[in-house]
């Protein structure tokens, strides 16, 4: 499955699968896993300017729910 354009925090993740993140201020790309249906998160240090683009269904990403960019306060206080 291929994806033309890359996703936004706040869109439903199209499909579960390992996803670069792309921070535009802070970080280098990375892979990360992300289910299905869940939203594409905040990230705590540049906010919005962080993009997600599919990589595969490998799921050897990394997991966000222990990365502390990704913590759900930023994402709340955006209405996300």
């Amino acid at each position: 499955m291929q994806f033309l354009t890359p996703f936004l925090p706040g869109e439903k993740v199209p499909t579960s699968g390992d996803y670069w993140v792309v921070h535009l201020k802070h970080r280098l790309p990375y892979k990360a896993f992300l289910p299905e249906g869940e939203r594409f998160p905040v990230c705590n240090q540049c906010s919005l300017d962080v993009v997600y683009e599919y990589a595969g269904d490998l799921h050897k990403g990394l997991d966000l729910s222990h990365d502390l960019d990704f913590q759900p306060r930023r994402a709340s206080a955006l209405g996300l």
